[in-house]
């Protein structure tokens, strides 16, 4: 993935002053870790989290050389290795956990929505607004398990949009189509600048677009991609 080596930064979960490291570093506010249950996800509000004494998890987070994208990554890893055997009784279960995030929104800058993809399999993991507080699942993990994810917004990737969208101070090229969904997409600040792939586009539907004059366009063909419905 070409990580830079020197903004590499690694935190043990359960040792409370890397937590709070983590906390005040980091987009990450919190994790949660839950013994295994069959079916996924589940319903959390009927589960109980470990204590964070025997959370045993690790995150770690990177930055790519000479990054352009307003994307960033980190990895999860669930540091318990007793096996796994099957869902028959808690003690098969062993080291296998579920794993949810709350998202620091002071360090996640310039976007409302997000997007958590999985980089080993592609998928988008979830779409959320970052000012929310709740908990969001990310992964069911095998004893001594890592996941890596990337973390980037929807105006970016593309997808639809989950909250009003506030931009601010930020260049960006928007890669795929956004889908406004009813939510407003402001440009607020300055500097903002945005371009276009060939795939592109921002349908507002039912919303309201706000650009002022705060917004450019790094072409004359970026205008194309906007569409109104």
């Amino acid at each position: 993935m070409s990580f830079d080596n020197i903004n590499r930064k690694s935190y043990i979960y359960r040792d409370a002053d890397e937590r709070n490291q983590m906390r005040s570093n980091t987009f990450i506010q919190e994790l949660k870790a839950f013994p295994a249950v069959p079916g996924q996800p589940p319903d959390f509000s009927s589960l109980n989290p470990e204590t964070y004494s025997v959370a045993f998890l690790q995150a770690a987070f990177f930055q790519k050389y000479n990054e352009t994208e307003q994307s960033k990554y980190f990895m999860i890893i669930n540091r318990r290795c007793s096996p796994f055997i099957n869902y028959n009784s808690p003690d098969n279960i062993g080291g296998r956990r579920l794993v949810t995030l709350r998202i620091n929104p002071n360090n996640l800058p310039g976007f409302n929505n997000w997007k958590i993809f999985n980089l080993e399999t592609g998928d988008t993991s979830l779409t959320f607004n970052k000012n929310d507080s709740q908990f969001v699942f990310i992964g069911d993990f095998m004893p001594g398990e890592g996941k890596l994810f990337k973390i980037a917004p929807v105006m970016q990737e593309g997808g639809t949009l989950v909250a009003n969208e506030v931009i601010n101070g930020v260049s960006f090229t928007c890669k795929d189509t956004v889908i406004s969904n009813g939510k407003n997409i402001m440009f607020s600040g300055h500097s903002n600048t945005i371009s276009f792939s060939d795939s592109g586009t921002i349908i507002m539907n039912n919303a309201n677009f706000y650009a002022g004059d705060t917004l450019a366009g790094s072409s004359s063909q970026d205008k194309n991609g906007f569409k109104a419905l």
